[in-house]
């Protein structure tokens, strides 16, 4: 499943910017984004490199 960034920071609500720079490892999601996103695109924590 290909996804656009527009399309996962809006499953996830959250701007496509904020998407990007976590994507690019320019800054670290929050606790609840991060489980927003791991939800919407049905992965598990190990998957994000999170320290939660």
């Amino acid at each position: 499943m290909e996804l656009t960034q527009k399309e996962v920071a809006d499953g996830c609500e959250i701007s496509r910017n904020y998407y990007c720079q976590i994507e690019n490892e320019v800054r670290k999601p929050s606790v609840p984004v991060a489980k927003k996103l791991l939800s919407f695109l049905k992965l598990s924590r190990p998957f994000l490199k999170l320290e939660l």
